[in-house]
């Protein structure tokens, strides 16, 4: 009998537990465990301030320390990354479309981006479910009933503006947008040493994905593998694809 391997999986912002499920039904003998980010989805009451106040968290998580894999998506792969970096159980780790692109290299200052969380945020309002979902049914190359559901859930009424708005904790995910600024190109060049999947998507710009591949191939020494089918959220768009080759990885 095969023993399963367990993946304990940091999704992006606005992420949840939910939008796993079409993945976890194309995984083989693996254990797929989210954990939201502090300040998102079922940790949105959830602060931290400093790499010691992530690391506890992480650590009040899981529940094995050994024969694990850590996967991020988007910001959930920085923050794999800066996990990584401070914790050395940490042996196995997919990146989906993230820990890769350095802000700074774009110009991009944390100012900027905190701004334009907050517009995100406050633009994310609407006076239906059905208004929602038919505006957020355009943004995936996928739809499935999960998708639905987990779409439904990143959602809270808010009774003073009587609207449906983004459940996201502001000031929370503030934190680890600065957290994530504390990245150094080190922390990905230190994954030679660790057995690593990084997986991007086939449906980007082609600047985006040529300075991707300089990094992860030139700078970093590290392999990846196209995902067909797939924008940035590469898991949902495609997660026949991405779940078979995360379980080739694992059991090859």
């Amino acid at each position: 009998m095969i023993k399963l391997k367990t993946i304990y999986f940091l999704g992006g912002l606005g992420s949840n537990k939910l939008f796993t499920k079409d993945l976890e039904a194309n995984l083989k003998n693996i254990d797929l465990k989210q954990i939201d980010l502090p300040g998102i989805g079922g940790e949105y009451d959830v602060e931290v301030n400093n790499i010691s106040d992530l690391l506890e968290w992480f650590d009040s998580k899981i529940d094995i320390k050994e024969d694990f894999i850590l996967m991020g998506h988007s910001l959930g792969a920085d923050i794999v990354l800066l996990l990584k970096h401070h914790i050395s159980y940490i042996k196995k780790i997919i990146l989906l479309d993230g820990g890769i692109v350095n802000l700074d290299d774009f110009e991009y200052s944390l100012k900027n981006e905190i701004a334009d969380l907050i517009n995100f945020v406050d633009s994310s309002e609407y006076s239906s479910l059905d208004e929602y979902l038919l505006n957020e049914k355009e943004d995936y190359m996928f739809w499935s009933k999960n998708i639905k559901r987990a779409s439904v859930a990143k959602m809270i009424f808010n009774l003073n503006k009587q609207k449906y708005c983004l459940s996201v904790n502001i000031d929370a995910t503030i934190n680890l947008l600065k957290l994530r600024r504390q990245l150094k190109r080190s922390y990905l060049k230190m994954l030679n040493s660790t057995d690593t999947l990084i997986l991007l998507p086939e449906n980007q710009s082609k600047e985006i994905e040529e300075y991707k591949i300089n990094i992860i191939e030139n700078e970093c020494n590290l392999n990846y593998k196209l995902v067909e089918n797939s924008g940035h959220d590469i898991y949902i768009d495609n997660p026949e694809k991405v779940g078979e080759i995360i379980s080739e990885w694992i059991y090859k």
